[in-house]
């Protein structure tokens, strides 16, 4: 049986605030996480003593439970600070709301041992193979892009099982614990230095069949793991929404930047000829135009999950349109904020491109951001375009 703790008197508003109260130290710390090239130890405390990492576990552990928009307000709070730490964050709580779709064996194995275990993931399918064995799977392969992987107890990673003749194989997410993997050094990186995203492997490891789940019953209903966690919450789709949730911690990144560069500009004089460039009409358009696309985006994310969750709460699944469209407009945040970046960025002159200046930081970690699958905009809008044309969606996980 799974924990009883009955859930903690915490709000959304609380958690909002939380994260507004360590913003500083991240924001202290963002270059030595660069360095360490994971995520700083006492940060990590941080999240833990916050529980900014509970925010979407199940109350029935002593999780939060709240709401998925959570992403988007603490990812806007927490990535202003330090890209890196926003983006293992946002890794580390959503894999709270993955695994309580799980069997409910596959969660008690993790949270009756820790309710507080920290999970991290590489959840590229095609890099792992799954074969089915007495009482689970075998497991091989090696992924990259492991996020966080260095403070994880547990890793979610991607397979595929084998398929006969034409069959088109089924992906696993397979939860595995941290000292059964190998940590590949792989992470000297331009941007998101300090996630850590090193390559992991695992060698004929088994693994037992309740850690192991198939995304594609996570789409919109009800899931393996319903009938311990019935919350509306847990009856959103995994692959409709992990868009928005990577689009939180770059929304921070945009806001960062933002924020940083309006407040060196207040007071700043051109090298050339002394004058005052807070005074600067040119100036005055690449904040409003800076601003407007982040404003934008937030509004974008923020719409999507509220519509999830209203289809949710009515126990309505999601249509293949609104998912596309969901997916679509994370997308189209992500290049909205990668552009507010790009505009700041050029109009800073040569003093952005000292390490001294946040803004190098937040124009190196927005771009490598961008690099992540789910936030593609040639894919997203494809697939959009696809099902207005009547076309099925062309990823059958969503």
């Amino acid at each position: 049986m799974a924990l009883d703790i009955p859930k903690a008197k915490l709000t959304r508003h609380d958690m909002i605030n939380r994260a507004r109260e360590i913003a500083p130290a991240l924001r202290e710390r963002a270059a030595e996480t660069e360095r360490l090239r994971h995520i700083h130890p006492d940060t990590i405390a941080d999240l833990r003593r916050t529980r900014l990492m509970r925010i979407v576990q199940p109350s029935r552990v002593g999780g939060l439970e709240l709401d998925l928009g959570l992403f988007v307000d603490i990812g806007e709070v927490m990535g202003a600070a330090c890209g890196s730490t926003a983006w293992v964050w946002t890794n580390y709580a959503i894999h709270d709301w993955m695994l309580a779709m799980f069997p409910s064996a596959g969660q008690d194995a993790v949270w009756d041992e820790d309710a507080d275990a920290i999970i991290g993931s590489a959840l590229i399918y095609p890099a792992g193979r799954a074969e089915p064995v007495d009482g689970g799977w075998r497991l091989n392969g090696r992924w990259p892009f492991s996020s966080g992987i260095h403070a994880s107890d547990w890793a979610l990673l991607g397979a595929l099982t084998p398929a006969a003749d034409d069959a088109v194989p089924t992906p696993l997410m397979l939860n595995v614990r941290r000292a059964d993997i190998e940590l590949i050094d792989t992470w000297h990186v331009a941007g998101l230095a300090g996630t850590g995203s090193h390559d992991v492997a695992v060698n004929d490891l088994f693994v037992p069949a309740e850690l192991a789940f198939n995304p594609r019953d996570a789409r919109g209903d009800v899931t393996p793991g319903s009938t311990v966690n019935s919350g509306p919450l847990f009856r959103q789709g995994i692959l409709a929404l992990f868009p928005h949730i990577i689009a939180a911690p770059i929304l921070g990144m945009a806001r960062g930047a933002f924020d940083d560069y309006v407040g060196s500009m207040q007071d700043k004089t051109a090298t050339y000829n002394q004058s005052k460039i807070a005074e600067y009409t040119a100036i005055h358009l690449r904040i409003a135009e800076s601003g407007a696309r982040i404003d934008a985006a937030r509004r974008a994310l923020n719409d999507c999950f509220i519509e999830s969750q209203r289809l949710a709460a009515a126990d309505e699944v999601p249509s293949d349109a609104a998912k596309s469209s969901w997916r679509r407009d994370a997308a189209y945040a992500t290049r909205l904020c990668v552009e507010a970046v790009d505009v700041l960025y050029a109009a800073a002159g040569g003093s952005a491109n000292y390490l001294s200046n946040p803004l190098q930081r937040h124009h190196r970690d927005i771009h490598a951001a961008t690099g992540h699958i789910g936030v593609s905009w040639d894919i997203n809008a494809a697939e959009f375009g696809r099902v207005a044309l009547g076309l099925p969606l062309g990823n059958p996980n969503v």
